[in-house]
């Protein structure tokens, strides 16, 4: 590629051997050009088995005799020289061309690269699908080549700063993008080439990061359509259209304000929070606005009074059960932040921040378009003043509470409780972890990739770090930890442990006269300056090892080693658990120490999240739902309300999460949030009722009849606009947004509105508070109410006397 005016290629970018500056200024003396020019690529390659090995050697070693040559010639600049070392080239290995017998043979045992000592590669690195008889590789299903290319801090140091780091990633950008198009042009009638880099993976995170814009957009139309019909309803009252455009608004400017305002706390958005927020937005604050819209509608026909008295009314009922339900959605996520993943801990406050800003929209912007609302219908219906006294005929609400009550809460009961045992059977049988190619769309080179890879390649590297510990008196106590760390199934070393180098050097430096080795070990007076000399040495085994990185990486500044790293590969692990077991035995055994030391790598990064990811949500469920319990106590004033909220929620999680594990969906952080997020929207589902019931009157069986009768439309409501509002995500191109988003919010929505319509009026029947517990409480209000009723019909009556009216009131 063309960069900065000159022409770029692999070798020039890729990650080489780091070499010391105090030899890079000595190989200047005998060297035209830089040492960087004359080293070869590192990489790991099936090809370093054979002669073919050197393909990528620079022009300037090409030459076995120039090689020899400049090998003599360092090993002359570096203390020990370069004998023993393996700097063999590629010259002398058989040809790939030799024979199927021949390559057998080589690839049955360790491949090395051009210098034998440090570039020996493991068979599952080159190797998968191996196929084996009387110990030698017969088969091979696939190679595996590994190139790797150097950092843009490395290539500035490496071009003496000429360019500068904007320039050298550019350079590597532009030659990942054009190695990608020429590797897509590879077709063969026998293989198949699958290949991955950071531009190919940066593309797969960007799909996975970004919000589905369009789906998102199509599913608020939808929904949009839907409540705006629903407010204009059978009465054909197009006034309140209007207030549905206002509703829609308040909704997703609050989502819109949720990312912005999680933006300004220094939060950073992640794939689950793009994808799931939005959506959250839509159910929690969908809901509410039926909710109060429903009161409105009520009080707006019940009563010929003034707007701030509708507008009273409105908000003491419904405000009421909204922030409740509010408010025990933010404590359920509080107690998803228990959970020690970035993502999650993200998503839970960023949900907590956009549930208050719904909550602040609701009770101000859209209350106050009820409040226009509300003056229109006074205006309306100030000509009939009697409209209120008298008999009413059956109501959908009223045909609806007797229906729930009489016919379906019973058999709805019976059949929830059925899928409840379903899911608890689900629920045992859930697996951890989630398949990376779940997460890539299918027929992308990625997913290919890194399908492959996880079937073929299952080899991965690891570093054990330790830090802040007194080096000089500790040998043995690392060397202890090193061994052990050998014991843990499927683990190998990568190097040679650095402090077993530094022992080496101290026996056979010509220095050697100088220190004191007690027990195989440095004395501790002698420690540092062995370090140092085995640093400013150069010697082949410091460039080779791991305290290469620790000068670099790991030094205070009087020269002591800060931390210290030992290289590790760890194979033969086939699933989730078995990571999980591996890494859980690697910690115990750096706990029994004593050190203080840590592992990091690729199997820590991707599976580590899974050692204790199931405790933790326990753990922030369980505070959740306590919370749920102390928020929903406070907001009932009983005990037996509380336990109502608690049991109908706890109902739809538990069958959520029991359905998702039949559908095949494995338990991890994106899940957890999903299962977090079914409790705060599975509330508004299932509070409203328990809510209502604890304020009405009558009897138990009256209290209840009233309660569904005031909740069921706005619930049913709120469930039809949330599926339509992400039921464009079931179109998704993208399988892993079907599987872990669209699924998880249909199972939510699904069981949410069938047991807080149907189950929770039985809980309530069996858990809820008898009429007598608040039975003076409802005589007060009864009372209040009918005086009300009287005073306006002494005022506004003109057929017969006040006393008469009033009588007539008392009776109904």
């Amino acid at each position: 590629v063309n960069v900065a005016g000159r022409d770029w290629v692999l070798r020039d970018i890729c990650e080489k051997i780091m070499v010391p500056p105090e030899l890079d200024a000595l190989a200047a003396s005998i060297l035209p050009t830089s040492l960087y020019d004359y080293l070869p690529c590192i990489r790991t390659t099936p090809l370093d088995c054979f002669q073919e090995g050197g393909y990528d050697w620079p022009p300037l070693v090409e030459d076995k005799n120039f090689f020899n040559l400049l090998v003599a010639q360092l090993g002359a600049l570096i203390e020990g020289g370069l004998d023993g070392y393996g700097f063999q080239g590629y010259w002398d290995k058989p040809s790939m061309h030799a024979g199927l017998e021949t390559m057998r043979e080589l690839a049955s045992n360790p491949c090395t690269g051009w210098i034998a000592t440090y570039m020996t590669w493991q068979e599952g690195l080159l190797f998968g699908g191996v196929t084996r008889e009387n110990g030698q590789v017969v088969e091979a299903k696939a190679l595996q080549t590994v190139v790797m290319v150097a950092g843009e801090d490395r290539l500035v140091t490496r071009f003496k700063e000429r360019y500068d780091a904007g320039v050298m990633r550019e350079v590597v950008q532009a030659w990942e993008r054009a190695s990608a198009t020429v590797l897509k042009q590879f077709d063969h009638n026998e293989y198949a080439l699958h290949y991955a880099g950071p531009e190919t993976l940066n593309e797969v995170l960007e799909t996975v990061t970004s919000s589905s814009v369009g789906l998102i957009v199509g599913g608020y139309c939808a929904m949009f359509a839907f409540v705006v019909g629903s407010m204009v309803g059978t009465e054909r009252d197009w006034s309140n259209v209007l207030v549905g455009v206002v509703a829609v608004i308040v909704v997703a400017l609050t989502s819109l304000a949720g990312f912005g305002a999680t933006a300004l706390v220094g939060i950073g958005y992640n794939a689950t929070m793009l994808q799931a927020l939005p959506f959250l937005a839509l159910g929690v604050g969908v809901d509410d606005i039926f909710l109060i819209f429903h009161y409105f509608h009520r009080e707006l026909h019940r009563r010929s009074g003034d707007p701030e008295q509708i507008m009273g009314d409105t908000l003491s009922q419904g405000g009421a059960s909204v922030l409740l339900t509010s408010a025990i959605n933010v404590v359920a996520f509080l107690g998803g932040c228990m959970v020690p993943v970035n993502a999650v801990r993200d998503f839970c406050l960023a949900a907590c921040i956009t549930i208050t800003l719904c909550l602040f929209g609701t009770l101000t912007v859209f209350a106050g378009a009820l409040a226009g609302r509300a003056k229109l219908g006074h205006r309306a219906t100030a000509a009939s003043p009697e409209q209120d006294v008298g008999e009413k005929s059956p109501t959908l609400e009223s045909l609806a509470s007797e229906l729930v009550y009489h016919k379906l809460m019973k058999p709805a009961s019976l059949l929830s409780a059925a899928l409840l045992a379903f899911s608890a059977v689900g629920l045992s049988q859930m697996s951890i972890g989630v398949d990376l190619a779940d997460v890539i769309p299918k027929g992308t080179p990625a997913y290919d990739f890194i399908d492959a890879r996880f079937k073929y390649f299952n080899l991965w590297n690891f570093d054990v770090v330790t830090k802040g510990i007194q080096y000089p008196t500790e040998q043995q106590a690392i060397l202890d930890l090193h061994d052990s760390i050998l014991q843990s199934p499927g683990v190998t070393e990568s190097a040679t442990l650095w402090i077993t180098e530094l022992h080496t050097f101290a026996r056979n430096s010509q220095l050697r006269s100088e220190f004191a080795l007690d027990d195989g070990t440095i004395r501790p007076d002698q420690f540092y300056p062995v370090y140092n000399a085995f640093v400013n040495f150069s010697s082949t085994s410091y460039i080779f090892s791991d305290i290469m990185r620790m000068t670099q990486f790991g030094r205070y500044d009087d020269g002591n080693v800060a931390r210290a790293f030992s290289g590790y590969w760890v194979a033969g692990l086939e699933d989730t658990q078995d990571y999980v077991d591996c890494i859980r035995d690697i910690r115990g055994r750096i706990d029994a120490s004593g050190l203080d030391a840590y592992p990091f790598g690729a199997p820590f990064t991707f599976w580590e999240q899974y050692l204790r990811l199931l405790e933790y949500f326990a753990t922030a469920v369980g505070v959740a739902f306590v919370g749920i319990f102390v928020v929903a106590l406070g907001a009932t004033v009983s005990v037996r309300g509380a336990l109502s909220v608690v049991i109908s929620t706890l109902i739809v999680f538990v069958q959520v999460m029991g359905l998702l594990a039949w559908f095949d969906v494995s338990f991890s952080a994106i899940p957890a949030v999903s299962l977090l997020m079914s409790i705060g929207m599975s509330i508004d589902f299932t509070a409203h009722s328990v809510v209502a019931f604890q304020f009405e009157m009558g009897t138990k069986q009256a209290r209840i009849k009233k309660a569904v009768a005031h909740t069921f439309f706005p619930v049913l409501q709120a469930g039809v606009s949330s599926m339509l509002g992400f039921l464009m995500l079931a179109f998704s191109d993208f399988p892993f947004v079907v599987k872990y988003f669209f699924l998880v919010y249909f199972l939510v929505v699904f069981c949410g509105v069938f047991n807080g319509l149907l189950v929770t009026p039985l809980v309530i029947a069996l858990v809820g508070d008898s009429s007598d517990m608040i039975g003076q409480g409802c005589v007060e209000e009864r009372n209040r109410r009918l005086a009300e009723a009287k005073n306006r019909a002494a005022m506004n009556s003109t057929a017969g006397p006040a006393d008469s009216a009033g009588e007539r009131l008392e009776n109904i």
